[in-house]
């Protein structure tokens, strides 16, 4: 007797009839969408069918009889002739089968529907070749994807394919993400983008943001391949995962990139004072301010219902900062604080406020003896010397220099005649 038994090629695509032709899981028994097997190797099985004569249709019955079969050249020498049946497969080996499974759906998956006495009786028991099958009726041709036997091929078709990619592998542009992805299938190399018009181009910086949020380390693509005359006329993607990157999760993500700000730099030993986008980058989450951050997001996450006990000072410090003519400044050592400007007719004045601090100290600058450029210059290395040697023995010091003015306004007072703020706010404004 001639060996009727056939070589399949079992991809998560569907069912490799040869190098080119394929037949969807949804034109068998086998739980579509519900199992992926793993992509360490190429995986090929065995099989020998039997014909099952049904009134409209032929069903073709399969049975594995070597999941791990090696013998390529029969597989490449096969030829389908006809249109392609509905495969039922019977006996599987379940724990061969599962063995080769990256993910499956254990609900999904009915091993009753693969027991052979559910189907003695459609057997005609006699084998017969699954490449010279008939007319087959009610197939869902839609399902199929057959690549291109000659130049001459004017199918049109389409490929259905799961992606998986890791955030490292996404480029994220303006209004979408680009994967490139290896389709075997197809023997080429395709650039696949996921669109989302919340995207920007500057947000690749911060990919771990993304990842450490939606709790994955790679995201899920859904692709969908139309081929026409030889030709990729369409690449239609979406993923869930992209999907969830909206304006809610950006401010959350603000939200985090302020409280790393505040806890994790990795600030210059020169440097005391810096703005924004300069501490951004001293952070060690993330390289730039690429989701446009301001002072103002700043203040109102660290003051947020006041758990700092200055938190009032800061509000009221930063909505008399002169924002006309001076950017606030931050400080990253030896805590994170704000440097707030305003002035009077006669000096400018720097007011230095760090988390949880018991007092502001403030610096005076008279306006005839310094411009607002060397004021801050001269700033800056105090806030220096007192990182150095603290702020005890600074306030003890100051009291031997004539250039500036300094005072330190406490936060917590002796007296209870006037709520602290408000004793606070008026030895503040007395400057």
């Amino acid at each position: 007797m001639n060996d009727v038994s056939r070589i399949f090629k079992m991809t998560n695509a569907g069912i490799y009839l040869n190098d080119h032709e394929i037949i969807s899981y949804n034109n068998t028994n086998l739980p579509n969408n519900h199992f992926r097997f793993s992509q360490s190797r190429d995986i090929y099985w065995k099989v020998k069918p039997l014909i099952n004569k049904q009134e409209d249709s032929t069903v073709i019955i399969i049975e594995v009889i070597d999941y791990d079969c090696i013998d390529m050249e029969s597989f490449f020498k096969q030829k389908i002739k006809g249109e392609l049946p509905f495969l039922k497969f019977i006996n599987l080996d379940w724990a061969k089968f599962i063995g080769q499974l990256a993910t499956y759906s254990p609900n999904y998956i009915d091993k009753s529907a693969f027991d052979t006495n559910s189907i003695d009786q459609l057997l005609i028991g006699t084998q017969s070749s699954l490449f010279n099958v008939g007319r087959t009726r009610g197939l869902d041709k839609t399902n199929i994807s057959i690549l291109p036997q000659s130049d001459n091929d004017t199918t049109t078709r389409s490929l259905e394919l799961q992606i998986t990619k890791s955030w490292s592998e996404v480029k994220i542009k303006d209004g979408y993400i680009e994967v490139t992805h290896n389709a075997k299938e197809l023997n080429e190399l395709l650039v696949i983008k996921v669109h989302n018009d919340i995207l920007r181009h500057e947000y690749d910086l911060i990919k771990n943001y993304f990842a450490k949020r939606l709790g994955k380390k790679a995201i899920e693509i859904k692709a969908t391949i139309n081929i026409e005359v030889l030709k990729i006329k369409h690449i239609y993607a979406t993923s869930s995962d992209i999907d969830l990157i909206n304006e809610s999760l950006l401010e959350v993500i603000r939200q985090e990139q302020i409280r790393n700000l505040s806890k994790k730099t990795l600030a210059d030993e020169n440097k005391s004072l810096y703005t924004i986008d300069e501490a951004l980058k001293k952070t060690d989450s993330t390289e730039n301010n690429v989701l446009g951050l301001k002072i103002d997001d700043i203040i109102k996450v660290v003051t947020e219902n006041f758990t700092h006990r200055n938190a009032k000072q800061i509000q009221y410090l930063a909505e008399k900062h002169l924002a006309s003519e001076e950017v606030i400044r931050l400080t990253l050592k030896p805590k994170f604080g704000f440097v707030f400007y305003f002035k009077c007719k006669k000096h400018h004045h720097y007011a230095w406020e760090l988390l949880s601090s018991h007092a502001t100290y403030v610096w005076s600058f008279s306006l005839v003896n310094f411009s607002r450029v060397k004021s801050l210059e001269l700033l800056e290395s105090i806030i220096n010397e007192i990182h150095l040697y603290g702020r005890e023995p600074y306030r003890k010091k100051h009291k031997l220099n004539e250039d500036y003015e300094f005072v330190a306004i406490s936060h917590k007072l002796d007296v209870d005649e006037n709520p602290i703020f408000e004793q606070w706010r008026t030895k503040l404004n007395s400057l």
